[in-house]
């Protein structure tokens, strides 16, 4: 799977032609972070910190656009070196406190940090996070993943798609896979 020129597929629902490709301008990063701005309210990640991670590993945010050009939905990825992955997994560093030097942009430690699923409101339950998700794993092929979860639909989603739950805090669920 090529990446970098975009997954394509047809939105069978509204007969659209739909691609799945990396983030790459400021105004694309905002257009998604406006999405989880909608999405998350206070728990989203400020703009700063997510600006800095994309600019740490560019291919880690992946946007779902239509044919106009509207960002629909996106995923974050982030490959982070193993110290890294399990203080954040077990809650002694907080998803805020990550920072670029605890990304491996070689892609090379094994352990990748889901930080997101988000998809319009108004185009919700027709497989989009899903097919985000599809896009996610295969950056992470072979390796494991982590994300925590804070929402119903969140957990959902990744109950579907294999992934194990396993201890929660304050309302935070941790869930692995191996992709």
């Amino acid at each position: 799977m090529d990446l970098q020129s975009g997954v394509w597929f047809l939105d069978a629902a509204s007969g659209q032609s739909l691609t799945i490709v990396p983030v790459q301008t400021r105004s694309e990063l905002l257009a998604l972070w406006d999405l989880d701005v909608a999405a998350y309210g206070e728990d989203v990640l400020p703009w700063e910190r997510l600006a800095r991670w994309h600019r740490a590993f560019a291919t880690g945010l992946q946007m779902l656009v239509d044919g106009a050009g509207d960002v629909l939905g996106g995923v974050g990825i982030w490959p982070l070196y193993r110290d890294s992955y399990e203080r954040l997994l077990r809650g002694e560093l907080a998803e805020i406190e990550l920072a670029m030097v605890d990304i491996d942009a070689t892609m090379s430690s094994g352990y990748w940090y889901l930080s997101g699923v988000v998809v319009r409101a108004d185009v919700r339950r027709r497989g989009f996070g899903r097919a985000l998700m599809r896009v996610a794993s295969q950056l992470a092929a072979g390796d494991e993943i982590g994300a925590l979860v804070i929402s119903p639909q969140g957990r959902g989603l990744l109950e579907t798609l294999g992934f194990a739950g396993g201890d929660e805090r304050e309302g935070v669920r941790v869930y692995t896979v191996r992709a």
